[in-house]
């Protein structure tokens, strides 16, 4: 489900594109998570939950790598499985934030 789910997600930048006029509009949000549930296979509100949650992971992998390339101990690392299919939020998150200071997918 994780795959699908992210892929889906990825397909819909209204989600995560915070450059977009329509990224403030909660129609076209809410029509977003309902197309990507009927892919997925499951409610929207699991799916917007589920997502934040590989959101955090991904956030965490993110600034985990940073500190480990700081200290010299990336080439150790074992990449989280879904960090590459998660890469293409790179460019809209900024990763020193924690899950607490970045807002939240609101699950409507």
């Amino acid at each position: 489900m994780e795959e699908k789910l992210i892929v889906c997600v990825a397909a819909h930048p209204v989600l995560f594109d915070e450059s977009l006029f329509s990224y403030v509009d909660a129609n076209k949000k809410n029509d977003a998570w309902r197309r990507v549930a009927d892919v997925v296979g499951a409610p929207a509100e699991v799916c917007k939950e589920k997502f934040n949650f590989l959101l955090d992971s991904y956030e965490r992998e993110k600034n985990r790598e940073k500190e480990l390339s700081r200290s010299g101990g990336l080439t150790n690392h074992k990449s989280w499985k879904y960090a590459a299919l998660m890469g293409f939020l790179a460019p809209f998150l900024e990763v020193e934030q924690t899950a607490r200071q970045r807002a939240r997918i609101p699950c409507q």
